[in-house]
């Protein structure tokens, strides 16, 4: 059933970019991976879950199409699904760095009605590590991932409650700043 669902999303989005939609596919399949830098867990726990329930909205976004980024995200509200995933094929132009883009496609839902939403951003020419994993160098290209703020507190809680940061440097926390691990921080500093 799992790959059924992955063998529809190639299928839907096969105009020209076999390849880097196989490529998006095998990256979920690594986030899903139990990791030992994450206390055994995949380094994203809840890609399974979602590919599982079929609650992913994968959508491609370029510049040279007709479909404005925020009429991705429309869609992707409209779905009902629990996560956006938009595969940008156009890089993050420098000397915007991620961290700035991201912040301005969070601006943008805001100023559209749509700042329920969160957008975390992933770049893969960004030097990003976390617990010493460079979670992002894999992906084939931007991708957007689109989701409720009510679901990201909900899945920081989960995290909260398990074993997935033990394996977090102290540069993660001061980066990341996950808010119950205040502690660890302290415990780290010495």
């Amino acid at each position: 059933m799992y790959f059924q669902r992955q063998q529809r999303f190639g299928q839907r989005h096969m105009d020209g970019n076999q390849e880097i939609i196989q490529e998006v596919l095998d990256y979920l399949l690594w986030l899903q991976e139990p990791h030992e830098s994450f206390s055994g867990m995949p380094v994203c726990p809840f890609v399974k879950g979602d590919f599982l329930t079929d609650n992913i909205k994968f959508s491609v976004y370029s510049k040279r199409h007709d479909k404005s980024l925020i009429e991705h995200i429309k869609e992707y509200e409209e779905s009902g699904k629990r996560t956006g995933l938009i595969v940008q094929l156009d890089p993050i132009k420098k000397p915007m760095t991620r961290k700035v883009y991201q912040k301005y496609i969070n601006n943008q839902m805001k100023e559209n009605d749509l700042g329920h939403l969160k957008s975390l951003v992933f770049d893969p020419t960004e030097d990003f590590k976390v617990a010493g994993v460079d979670t992002r160098k894999m992906a084939p290209c931007v991708l957007l991932n689109i989701t409720s703020r009510e679901e990201l507190g909900k899945a920081a809680k989960t995290l909260n409650e398990t074993k997935w940061y033990d394996g977090f440097l102290l540069e993660d926390f001061k980066r990341l700043k996950p808010k119950t691990y205040k502690k660890k921080i302290k415990e780290l500093n010495g």
